[in-house]
């Protein structure tokens, strides 16, 4: 294997395990999910009308477009997919 030298030693590469068996998780949309500069993950969940609280989420597993979490929001809970990103630069003063 790797006779065309494409893979080098300590270069990292991407791998999909398929898993076996059923489980259950809180699930979001990526789009909601987002990282900080310490990759820390958060979401923003609509507290109130026009109101936004970040939450901090452990991720489980990403798979296709959505995100299986160990820990969240409560389920039910309305997070922000749309506009996501948006709200963290203006938490933060960043952007434009």
């Amino acid at each position: 294997m790797n006779q065309e030298g494409a893979l080098r030693p300590g270069q990292r590469v991407g791998v999909t395990l398929p898993l076996r068996g059923e489980d259950e998780s809180l699930v979001i949309p990526l789009a909601a999910l987002l990282r900080d500069i310490h990759g820390n993950t958060w979401v923003y969940e609509n507290s109130a009308p026009h109101a936004y609280a970040r939450r901090r989420v452990s991720v489980d597993r990403v798979v296709n477009s959505m995100v299986a979490l160990t820990s969240g929001p409560k389920p039910g809970a309305q997070v922000v997919t749309d506009g996501a990103a948006e709200l963290f630069g203006t938490e933060f003063g960043v952007g434009k």
